[in-house]
């Protein structure tokens, strides 16, 4: 399975850690105010859209991925829990653990303090964007399932309903090496580049992400925990549904914003306008149950 690794967030190197606002997460009196939320997604899902949307609301602060400073193959189970458990509870898991043999990369401390210095400024609704391949399938049944109970962290799990464009963006996401722009020319110039898939590869990615999906499901249906799942194509249009899931509930007084959302969308047209081998990649998949999506 081809993974579409992308760090396009990650925040810049030259920021020294030491330069953050100094926090006070470990205040008991704010942790019970806190409402903690995990932004859960595959790859190319329109999390950075939908990041910068949640973002703009005074309530509201969504880091992007703390798993993705490195790829996701490098992070040992132990050590996901650690930098989880380091980012939402600070006086949890000391900065410098070492699980492993392996430290957790400077960026998810630094993520650590950005998201301090967002409670600090009152967005007390707080939490990451988490990729389903960088290991949460894993980490639910060992040990996420109970913490996530224990703390009523909300999970909003974003969903593509077209899966072929999923894919046939995280492919060109590869070659093309840019997983958002708020460039608009940038953007233009991508939607005129072609990707080449092999339509066995495309094949096998697309059973392995229904059978994502098809897990991913049963293990939130089952568990008592908070969660909704929404369809990136429904929420770009009407985004009742988050709001009210993040903000019922909670002290936050502020309704929801609606603002234009920055980031250019790089992949918006015909899909076959991406693909050099559309024909050979819809001869094979006709007569399957993704056929109909190559039109959408």
């Amino acid at each position: 399975m081809t993974s579409f690794y992308s760090c396009s967030l990650c925040p810049n190197q030259s920021e020294a850690v030491s330069q953050a606002k100094p926090w006070s997460l470990d205040d008991s009196k704010q942790k019970s105010q806190q409402t903690w939320a995990i932004l859960l997604a595959q790859q190319r899902s329109g999390t950075h859209w939908l990041t910068e949307k949640l973002n703009q609301h005074p309530c509201i602060d969504i880091q992007p991925e703390i798993l993705c400073c490195n790829e996701t193959s490098w992070w040992p189970p132990a050590l996901r829990k650690m930098a989880i458990r380091r980012f939402f509870d600070p006086a949890d898991v000391p900065s410098d653990m070492v699980v492993d043999g392996k430290k957790m990369p400077w960026q998810v401390e630094r993520y650590v303090q950005i998201s301090a210095r967002e409670l600090g400024f009152g967005k007390f609704i707080r939490g990451f964007n988490w990729k389903i391949d960088q290991g949460f399938l894993e980490d639910w049944p060992a040990w996420f399932h109970q913490y996530s109970s224990n703390h009523s962290i909300r999970i909003l799990w974003v969903q593509r309903k077209n899966l072929v464009r999923r894919l046939v963006s995280g492919h060109a996401n590869v070659v093309q090496n840019v997983a958002a722009t708020q460039d608009v020319k940038m953007a233009g110039a991508i939607r005129k580049q072609k990707v080449t898939i092999s339509p066995e590869l495309l094949l096998g990615e697309l059973k392995t992400s229904e059978d994502q999906n098809s897990r991913l499901t049963k293990y939130l249906e089952s568990s008592a925990v908070q969660y909704q799942h929404v369809y990136y194509e429904d929420i770009a249009k009407d985004m009742d549904d988050v709001w009210s899931f993040l903000l019922s509930g909670t002290s936050c007084k502020t309704p929801p914003v609606q603002v234009a959302a920055r980031y250019q969308k790089l992949h918006d047209g015909k899909i076959q306008s991406f693909l050099q081998n559309w024909e050979e990649i819809k001869a094979a998949l006709a007569d399957t149950q993704w056929s109909q999506m190559l039109e959408d």
